[in-house]
């Protein structure tokens, strides 16, 4: 076959290409907003097992080691992780709308966002990167130990460069 055949040829499943990588696409957000809705309700239950005073670090550790024994090979739920599922539940279980959009986001990118002090803080950097991304979320940070996003905004929430700045702002561990 000559080479130009071949080309026209490879041009002619590009539509299949595009099936496939849109299907790719929608396989992951949908397998990372049950990961997310799974990290929600267990940390519901252990914010409501928490609170009627239960449990506590001990309890949290086996629960853990019980999780990873059952399990073999399951990762994501470290002592830590479990305290950070319950601090997810907490952070969010008063805004439904927030809840809801933060669920699109991976769970490296809500453990960056939660330390952010507000309500409005969280609101910006999530809807900034939805819209500069064709309305998939993604967050890029730096990798540094603190990350700030500064977002330029009018009154009326378009960006610009004029001088109204949003800062948003966390610490985080490094890794």
């Amino acid at each position: 076959m000559s080479n130009k055949v071949l080309q026209t040829e490879e041009n002619a499943f590009d539509e299949v290409i595009a099936i496939i990588d849109n299907a790719r696409e929608n396989a992951f957000r949908a397998v990372n907003r049950e990961l997310i809705n799974m990290y929600w309700k267990i940390g519901e239950y252990v914010s409501r097992r928490v609170a009627e005073g239960g449990w506590g670090k001990s309890i949290i550790k086996v629960f853990s080691e019980l999780i990873q024994k059952r399990y073999t090979g399951i990762k994501g739920f470290s002592v830590s992780n479990i305290w950070r599922m319950k601090q997810f539940y907490e952070t969010y279980y008063e805004n439904e709308k927030l809840a809801t959009l933060l669920r699109e986001l991976t769970w490296s990118h809500n453990l960056l966002i939660m330390p952010c002090k507000t309500e409005e803080e969280r609101w910006a950097y999530t809807l900034h990167q939805k819209g500069r991304d064709g309305g998939r979320v993604r967050i890029k940070p730096k990798p540094v130990t603190r990350f700030d996003c500064r977002i330029q905004t009018t009154s009326t929430g378009q960006e610009n460069t004029g001088k109204q700045t949003t800062r948003i702002g966390g610490t985080r561990r490094k890794r």
